[in-house]
Parts: C-alpha cells; sequence; structure tokens
C-alpha cells in the first residue's frame, strides 16, 4: 500500500511539473496544432462535457467529466523560429460525480503541425500527435494508453463549390494507433488497434453580446460533427 501510494505521489508530483513547464514553456492540443491561433502561446481551456467519449468508447459510463487543459506553442513563449510548428498539451480528466473510482486520467501530448499548399483550394493543414493517457490512480501496468495521430483540415476545400455558405465548412480526418502502455494492461486490452475519424467543422458568427470594452465584436461559435 506504501509501494502504491508513493507511486501515485509521483505521478502527481510529474503533473505539477508538467503543468508549471507548460504554462512556462508552451504546449497545443491537436486540432489547435491544425488551426493553430499565431498570437496565442498559451492557452488554458475548461471544458465540461455531459458524457464522456473517447475515441467513441463511453469510459465514465453516462456519467458527466470535467476536463481543464493548458496548451502552449513553443515557438511563440521561447521567440526560437526553429521551433515552429512544435506544441503540446496538458489535461485531465475528472468524473463529473461521485461512483467513478480510479477513472482520473491525466493526457500529456506532444505535436507538429504545419501546411501544405498554403492559400491554395487544396491547402491541407496537418498535425502528427503523440498522447499518453494516464490513469494517475491505477498502476502504469493497469491502465495507461498511448496513441500516435496524423491529422488533416482542409479549410480551402468546400470554397471550391462556389456556394458562400459553404466556403468556411471544413473537412477534417485524422487516423490513430492506439496500443497499452504495458502488454499486460487490463483497461486497454480491449480496444488496441487503428480508429480513424471524419468531420466538418463550421464557424457561425454572431453579434457581440459579451460585456465589457473590446466584446462588440461578433463572437464564433465552432459547429463540429465527427
Amino acid at each position: 500500500l506504501h509501494i502504491f501510494k508513493e507511486r501515485i505521489m509521483k505521478k502527481k508530483l510529474m503533473l505539477l511539473t508538467l503543468t508549471f513547464l507548460a504554462a512556462s514553456a508552451g504546449m497545443a492540443s491537436a486540432w489547435d496544432t491544425i488551426m493553430p491561433d499565431e498570437e496565442m502561446g498559451v492557452e488554458l481551456n475548461a471544458k465540461f462535457m455531459s458524457k464522456y467519449l473517447w475515441r467513441g468508447i463511453g469510459l465514465m459510463g453516462d456519467k458527466a467529466a470535467f476536463s481543464p487543459s493548458v496548451t502552449v506553442d513553443f515557438s511563440t513563449i521561447t521567440g526560437i523560429e526553429e521551433l515552429k510548428g512544435f506544441s503540446g498539451s496538458v489535461a485531465a480528466v475528472y468524473a463529473g460525480s461521485s461512483g467513478q473510482v480510479n477513472a482520473t486520467e491525466y493526457d500529456y501530448s506532444f505535436a507538429y503541425g504545419g501546411t501544405f499548399w498554403q492559400d491554395d483550394t487544396v491547402q491541407t493543414d496537418y498535425a502528427l500527435i503523440y498522447t499518453y493517457y494516464d490513469f494517475i490512480d491505477q498502476p502504469t501496468t493497469a491502465a495507461d494508453t498511448q496513441e500516435i495521430a496524423l491529422a488533416f483540415a482542409f479549410p480551402k476545400l468546400c470554397s471550391a463549390l462556389g456556394v458562400d455558405a459553404l466556403d468556411k465548412l471544413t473537412p477534417t480526418y485524422m487516423a490513430a494507433k492506439i496500443w497499452r502502455a504495458k502488454s499486460n494492461s487490463a483497461l486497454a486490452a480491449g480496444y488496441d488497434g487503428w480508429a480513424h475519424f471524419f468531420g466538418l467543422h463550421y464557424p457561425v458568427a454572431v453579434n457581440g453580446f459579451l460585456p465589457g470594452e473590446g466584446n462588440e465584436e461578433n463572437q464564433i461559435f465552432n459547429l463540429s460533427f465527427e
């Protein structure tokens, strides 16, 4: 029991260290890499989900989940041009209600992204992402999972249809290879292998409604289907 508690403390300490490094040096999520904001070096996010689906699999049954994250762009934070395209993220997933034992998850991602054929109809934004899924309340051999993914977005493709309303519609595709951190990991045993995702993303602008100076501009709602 003492060794198990010590392992948990070490994992939590590692997360705190990575979070500190991320806040001061840089990290980014998969889609932030594909569709980067050049002016944003560090981004903090908090997401509430009525049901936690990971790669189409409900990991917490019908329970809700809360996920805070920090993302960083290495080149923006450090000012080193050679690091352009490199990014990473640290995210946590917590069960939204009791009854989910040992379900807390920390995700560590590192990515490289860029663009082919800039501003052309076939412009292709891409990202190569490695993610380690760390279930901190369990031993590494019990649940931890790894993944490497290659993602693409085609932001100009639909403009070729000649329909103004579809100009901003962005098709996406991602292929992910998933495997267990240890060969005898129990939780991941049922879904080793490949996952493929096809998606459509569309930004909808509405008149500014948030109070405060600078919020008169349009607010953007991103509608997505995968």
